[in-house]
């Protein structure tokens, strides 16, 4: 393809993935973090984080691309904190 039609196509992409990619993993975040919640597997103050984080992630509108980071730094916490608590009803 031509320069300007290769330049337009990775435009496209690269405000797709800012557009959908960033509000996927937000309501990623939400539906896991809500599940979780429910199943008591994890503690209180992971899940507000998360909602909080979830909620920055769907109401952005930046195409900064540190903002990629904060999923895979949510996934990071979750999985931090679902090696160290202990869900409610656990036998030790």
């Amino acid at each position: 393809p031509p320069p300007d039609v290769a330049r337009a196509l990775a435009a496209a992409g690269y405000a797709m993935v800012f557009v959908y990619g960033v509000r996927a993993a937000g309501m990623y975040m939400i539906t896991t973090t809500g599940l979780a919640r429910a199943a008591g597997v994890l503690p209180r103050w992971v899940a507000v984080l998360s909602y909080l984080a979830a909620t920055f992630l769907l109401v952005s509108t930046t195409f900064h691309p540190a903002i990629l980071l904060v999923f895979p730094a949510w996934v990071a916490l979750m999985s931090t904190a679902l090696l160290i608590h202990r869900p409610r009803g656990a036998t030790p």
